[in-house]
């Protein structure tokens, strides 16, 4: 009898844990209601066309003109596709949110300030400017693990936790979205694209000094080469313009649709040494891209041939 007791008591205690799912305790042993939720409605990915990462110093804004762009200040460059689609995917994924407060005034003990604090915001932008907002989050502080972080969305005041699996994103550092290869598009398109060049000609200061073409023994390496060379350091082109920057050789590559890749190599004279910049042309080249890259000796050296 006592066992019937006892097994009736655990079925329950059982029952009792299940019919309050959602509810958890927080740091101040308070219950509070975890729900399963979305920080971006899946239904509005197709249309985002702009997004704003950064906070009250910096702002990245990436904007969709057939490619990827990120404009940072006056400087505009080709941003990581792979790394945006991802970034999407994360925030439009369903995940857990644990409430943890609704009042507005402990907004600042989570390290959320609508106005200070880092934000990552969705966007279908026109172009006059005028936006349809699809989802703005503001973060806050990690735990003390850094598993967990505070958020908030601006259309209202409650503070969640989620699992800090945002955190590659919560940056403005250039090269983490950049495309930084020195044929930028090239490499986002399929394998066939690229043995479809089919010529390459080198160039010293204007005079043709060497063409390589498809069948050479060299050629696939040299190719290969030439579309794995990264550059570092993004530069306004206006640098281009400085005392003792010089050009010094041209490399194009044509394929077999006569479209051309045209990259033009500097190098820069100072006190401290030599520095080296590219500056890549392409037909599909975005009119209001506007970069160069820093290189080194060594990527340098890598694309004479």
């Amino acid at each position: 009898m006592k066992k019937r007791y006892i097994a009736l008591f655990l079925i329950c205690f059982t029952l009792c844990l299940t019919a309050i799912p959602g509810f958890i305790s927080n740091k101040q042993g308070k219950n509070v209601k975890s729900i399963t939720s979305a920080l971006l409605n899946k239904k509005y990915v197709q249309k985002i066309n702009s997004i704003y990462v950064g906070d009250s110093v910096d702002v990245l804004h990436f904007y969709k003109d057939e490619n990827w762009l990120c404009n940072y200040g006056d400087l505009t460059f080709y941003a990581n596709p792979t790394i945006i689609n991802q970034m999407i995917d994360s925030f439009s994924a369903n995940r857990n949110l644990i409430s943890v407060s609704n009042n507005i005034k402990n907004q600042k003990e989570y390290g959320i300030s609508e106005e200070k604090s880092f934000n990552i915001s969705f966007y279908n932008e026109d172009l006059v400017g005028n936006k349809n907002e699809f989802s703005k989050i503001f973060f806050g502080n990690e735990n003390s693990d850094r598993t967990m972080i505070y958020l908030k969305s601006n259309k209202n005041q409650t503070v969640y936790s989620t699992i800090n699996d945002l955190y590659p994103y919560l940056t403005t550092k250039l090269e983490i979205f950049s495309l930084n290869q020195l044929f930028p598009l090239v490499q986002t398109k399929t394998e066939s694209t690229i043995t479809n060049i089919e010529c390459i000609e080198y160039l010293e200061n204007e005079k043709k000094s060497k063409i390589k073409r498809s069948g050479d023994q060299d050629f696939q390496e040299i190719v290969h080469k030439l579309l794995s060379s990264n550059g570092g350091t993004f530069f306004q082109e206006d640098i281009l313009q400085s005392d003792n920057i010089k050009h010094s050789h041209t490399i194009i590559l044509t394929d077999n649709e006569n479209k051309y890749y045209i990259l033009d190599i500097y190098s820069y004279s100072n006190n401290i040494g030599e520095q080296y910049f590219v500056k890549t042309s392409f037909p599909e080249k975005s009119k209001d891209v506007n970069y160069v890259l820093e290189i080194s000796a060594w990527t340098k050296s890598r694309l004479i041939f």
